[in-house]
């Protein structure tokens, strides 16, 4: 469990502050919703890789490799994305740009990036 705020209550008898710790005996504790933590100091952010290939992705790549392999060979980070990252298709996108212009893009690039933020900003 993890308690972020405990709060303080300011004893009289002792004149001082004090951490509210009767949440222990007393059972009256909250628990806030995820939409409601607004630490944003101190919360995890995402910081993603976009049009490059992050070293879990060469990893992830290389195990496929490796399921299916015999032998020593360890192949180079060009064979790795060719074989197991890279699309091995067009999309949509690519093949038909004009859909893009119509939804104000100039290119594919232009969309996955766009869409990369707002994802990363959900994300965040």
């Amino acid at each position: 469990m993890l308690v972020k705020y405990l709060g303080t209550y300011f004893d009289k008898n002792l004149k001082t502050i004090k951490v509210r710790d009767s949440f222990l005996t007393d059972g009256l504790f909250r628990i806030t919703q995820p939409k409601f933590l607004n630490d944003k100091g101190s919360e995890f952010r995402l910081y993603p890789y976009f049009n490059e290939f992050s070293p879990s992705d060469y990893a992830w790549a290389m195990k496929k490799y490796r399921e299916k392999s015999v032998g020593n060979y360890s192949p180079s980070k060009n064979e790795l994305e060719s074989f197991y990252l890279k699309p091995v298709v067009k999309r949509y996108g690519e093949e038909f740009p004009n859909l893009l212009v119509a939804e104000g893009f100039n290119s594919i690039d232009e969309y996955d990036k766009k869409e990369f933020e707002t994802t990363v900003d959900s994300f965040n």
